[in-house]
């Protein structure tokens, strides 16, 4: 008798824009966990390094990469949101999934935010490259924001066999 099992791991980004209270638009995306992210997952099961706590970022222009890492990437992060980068927050694993135990909220303070995604980085400080780059989302069209409306994000990461 044979025994094979493979892991896939990944993730969805569910991003909601709202204004005045309203939902405008909601779009799910499949992510890219970074080799850097896999390596990462690895070194904690394995070797003890500490996951520590992660942050979702805001993705603008430019395109992601499985090899991207937070001090090379090509795309550009979106700033214009009050505060730092908010912390992912999750409950225990269940079935194979961590998920997103609140939304995120961006107030958009910017004239026009033009996002295109976003990324999990262990560094809570906006334009902070010096951190772990766990995984990059992008979404097929950008999300176009004004002043005054709130982009909400939850984020669930999947290991299951693949």
């Amino acid at each position: 008798m044979q025994i094979s099992s493979q892991l896939g791991i990944g993730g969805v980004l569910t991003a909601v824009h709202r204004r005045g209270g309203q939902e405008l638009r909601r779009s799910q995306q499949r992510n890219t966990v970074t080799d850097q992210g896999l390596n990462l997952l690895l070194d904690s099961l394995f070797n003890g390094v500490p996951a520590g706590t992660w942050y979702l970022g805001l993705r603008g222009n430019g395109a992601q990469r499985p090899e991207d890492t937070m001090q090379d990437h090509a795309w550009s992060e979106f700033a214009g949101y009050p505060g730092e980068r908010p912390e992912w927050v999750y409950g225990p694993a269940r079935g194979g999934q961590l998920t997103s135990s609140v939304t995120l909220e961006y107030p958009i303070t910017a004239d026009e935010a033009i996002i295109r995604g976003a990324f999990l980085t262990d560094r809570a400080e906006k334009g902070d490259n010096s951190g772990r780059l766990f995984m990059v989302a992008g979404w097929p069209a950008a999300l176009i924001l004004y002043p005054g409306d709130v982009l909400e994000l939850s984020y669930a990461l999947t290991l299951g066999r693949a």
